[in-house]
Formats: C-alpha cells, structure tokens, sequence
C-alpha cells in the first residue's frame, strides 16, 4: 500500500481476564481474543495514510488501554464517540448500556462541515456487531461514503469505485479501511 488508508476503523478482539476459566460466565469471548501488547503490534502505523481517521472501539474496562493504543499507533485523540444501546449488557458493579470508540487522528484530515454529536442511540445487536447508524457517523466525519463488509475483506473508496482489498491477514479481520477520496 503506497498511500495508506485514510479511514480506519478497529473493533479489537479485547482479552477479558476477569472470570476467564469460568464457562458458565456469559461473557465468555466467541472468538479468539488479543492481548493488549498483540494489539499494539497490529499494523495499523503502516496502514495508515499521513492524513488518517482512526475509529478505535472499545468497552468501558478498556477505555485507558484504548488511549495507550492510539499513542502506540501514532495517533492524538481527538473526541469519544459513545454508544448508547437500548438494554442493558453486562457487569460486576454496573452493567453497561454502552460501548466507546475513539477518534483518532493522525496528520490532517479534512474536518466535517457539519460535525455529527459525540451519542449515537442504535439498538444492540449480535455480539460485537456494531450498529450500522456507526456508518452513517463515519461518513459525516470523513466526508465521503464508508461501507464495512461484513467480513476480513475492507470495503474500500477510490475516485468513487468500490474495492475490496485485505487489509491485514486473516487473522485480524476487525480492521477495516477506506482510501476517501482520491
């Protein structure tokens, strides 16, 4: 990749330790999770355009790690976008209704002539599925339509033509990326 993508968005595979061998726990992952230095090492810094939006998602107990993350990757952070879910999840002390996902920039992206609000009220969905209203808020920001696939493969816009192109190897398929406009 000569130019890098100018959109990213990560949902990491975040390691809970907390009740981990317990198998009647219901927040169990269902997928293979990542440590917090794996995450790190994603090649994220290489992936990146010089002038990038990075869309970071994260649980309220990963909120500090997620800060240490975009500095990793060579990211400031810029605003959190929250979102609201219409029930309740899980939790020991207090159960959450919502999840984060922090803007990153690197560079000088454009800025939106209308930005969109920081709330992002969408129903929750299957686990991990992040509500496709995310998109609509990535598109007012970036200014130029981002569509996630679904799978491994990044959807990507170039001088209005839709690509898929892998953005990392299978082993990684959360990251998604869009090159804008060219």
């Amino acid at each position: 990749m000569t130019e890098g993508f100018k959109v990213i968005v990560v949902d990491p595979p975040w390691r809970y330790n907390h009740r981990a061998n317990d198998v009647t726990h219901r927040a169990r992952n269902q997928y293979p999770d990542m440590s917090l230095d794996e995450i790190k090492a994603l090649p994220i810094r290489k992936l990146a355009h010089s002038d990038c939006v990075l869309w970071l998602w994260t649980t309220n107990g990963f909120m500090f790690d997620a800060i240490e993350i975009l500095d990793a990757w060579g990211f400031r952070r810029e605003e959190i976008l929250t979102w609201v879910k219409d029930r309740m999840g899980l939790g020991d002390l207090l159960r959450s209704r919502t999840e984060h996902c922090l803007l990153g920039i690197k560079g000088e992206p454009a800025k939106p002539v209308n930005p969109p609000s920081t709330l992002l009220e969408a129903p929750m969905r299957r686990h991990s599925r992040k509500p496709d209203e995310f998109y609509s808020v990535v598109d007012a920001v970036c200014g130029f339509p981002f569509q996630s696939s679904g799978t491994s493969s990044s959807l990507l816009r170039t001088s209005g033509e839709h690509h898929d192109e892998r953005a990392t190897d299978d082993s990684f398929g959360a990251i998604r990326g869009s090159r804008g406009r060219s």
